[in-house]
């Protein structure tokens, strides 16, 4: 299998997913009126913002709780596969992420 060509942000990652589950196309993407509320990523087929930890647990789900069969996952044209570790690529490497302030440091 070929890897994909475009990268997709881990929303769009679900919402692809999701399509290619229904087998709907992308200009008549029916995944509203999905029955499989048993998916992980049910509740965010709609756009709804999951963090990618959301994307472990579908590949877990997906490789029938193998945890090792995630790691070496085949499955390079899917969607999902830059997230099956629950991780953002993207986000790799970067330093100073974005830390909220408690009440007592002050606004």
């Amino acid at each position: 299998m070929t890897a994909q060509t475009t990268k997709l942000t881990p929303k769009e990652a679900i919402r692809a997913q999701c399509i290619n589950c229904v087998g709907a196309d992308r200009l008549n993407a029916d995944v509203k009126n999905c029955t499989g509320s048993d998916c992980v990523f049910w509740p965010y087929r709609n756009g709804k913002r999951a963090s990618v930890k959301v994307h472990r647990k579908f590949c877990l789900q997906c490789a029938g709780g193998s945890y090792d069969y995630i790691e070496e996952c085949p499955t390079l044209d899917c969607p999902v596969y830059p997230y099956r570790m629950g991780k953002n690529p993207a986000m790799a490497g970067r330093v100073g992420t974005f830390k909220r302030k408690s009440p007592e440091q002050g606004a």
